[in-house]
């Protein structure tokens, strides 16, 4: 059985990626919350995609499956925080199946980093 990989703990000073990977959020509790995270010593990606908005959606499928992907394997997020989850998420997932995360950070002697961890995901 394969040994489980487990995220990096997640302290002040990590990178915490914001997106919506399905309904689009109220842009001033958005604010909120990163503000809060802020203050708590996180540091934030750009919220672009989060506040991006397809009709029921936040973003078109391809503009949210690319800012997980990129969040997931090269964004160097130790986290990622969903703003929302929901309807809408589900149509990601036949696409991030079997992406590699890669780590934030230099590489290890191993070569292998831990995936990001991911917060609000539903579906």
């Amino acid at each position: 059985m394969p040994k489980p990989v487990k995220p990096y703990a997640l302290t002040p000073n990590c990178w915490i990626t914001v997106l919506s990977p399905a309904s689009p959020v109220d842009e001033i509790r958005l604010r909120k919350g990163c503000e809060e995270l802020t203050r708590l010593g996180y540091h934030l990606d750009p919220l672009q995609q989060s506040l991006s908005r397809d009709g029921y959606f936040a973003g078109a499928l391809e503009e949210r499956l690319a800012a997980m992907f990129v969040a997931r394997t090269g964004g160097g997020a130790h986290a990622i925080f969903c703003a929302r989850g929901g309807y809408g998420s589900n149509y990601l997932l036949e696409f991030l199946q079997g992406t590699e995360a890669a780590s934030p950070g230099t590489e290890s002697a191993g070569g292998s980093h831990p995936p990001p961890i991911l917060i609000g995901y539903s579906d």
